[in-house]
């Protein structure tokens, strides 16, 4: 499954946002009726999109159908295009040092509980940080590939370093810190903010998880013994 890692549609109002369209893109495995998936969607998937999408007034474009050609069975491949535009976008690259760092709710476990194949969308929460924040929230993303690699991204973009504190981490029941480091697929939100900022007046929950310091940009978690324990590559690898 191919992620993105942009921060979900981080505009100070959902009036200031251009809604994104999605363009899938199926791949079925060979010995699936593939000659009828060269002419027609893939419906159930179709649909199951299109719902998601309509209630957050987000159309879905026809995508493209293609087959996988290999020996073993494959499984489903979605890829998913999302287009869209943001007046004011929140990017990775605008942590600063001194920003404290937090989380939107717990992490890890999220193959093993199942909660993968229905993660929690986040855009209603990325645009009240947006609004109540306003320059104060300084780079946001959220966690597809794990929070060690996702954190990484912000911190090799803003050109700092991601200090964590892995009793502060909020985790899924089964789960512990380095399950939340590189297991994935939790989409809760990891944002930057001004030390001086008041959580208090936040409309959500959010859990500070560190702080933002000077260095070569990395991804450092304090375990309860007090070490530093080197966290920037443990998430999901593309590439494997």
């Amino acid at each position: 499954m191919t992620r993105n890692n942009a921060a979900p549609c981080p505009n100070s109002s959902p009036e200031q946002a251009t809604p994104p369209s999605t363009c899938p893109c199926i791949g079925k495995r060979r010995n699936d009726r593939h000659t009828e998936a060269r002419h027609r969607p893939c419906t159930t998937h179709d649909t199951d999109l299109k719902q998601q999408c309509l209630p957050r007034a987000r159309p879905a474009r026809r995508g493209d159908t293609c087959i996988q050609r290999r020996e073993s069975a494959s499984g489903i491949h979605l890829t998913v295009t999302v287009f869209g535009s943001a007046a004011r976008p929140v990017l990775r690259s605008g942590a600063k040092v001194g920003d404290k760092i937090f989380v939107t709710g717990p992490l890890g476990g999220s193959l093993v509980s199942g909660r993968h194949l229905s993660p929690p969308v986040r855009i209603p929460e990325a645009l009240q940080l947006r609004s109540c924040l306003g320059d104060d929230l300084h780079a946001m993303i959220d966690i597809s590939d794990g929070l060690g690699k996702d954190a990484m991204a912000i911190a090799s973009s803003s050109h700092v370093r991601f200090v964590l504190e892995s009793e502060l981490i909020p985790c899924h029941p089964g789960s512990n810190w380095e399950s939340a480091l590189q297991d994935g697929e939790d989409h809760e939100l990891l944002f930057t903010m001004a030390p001086g900022v008041d959580c208090s007046r936040l409309p959500l929950e959010v859990i500070q998880i560190g702080r933002v310091t000077e260095g070569t940009p990395a991804v450092l978690v304090v375990d309860p013994e007090g070490l530093h324990i080197d966290g920037s590559d443990l998430g999901w690898n593309h590439g494997a």
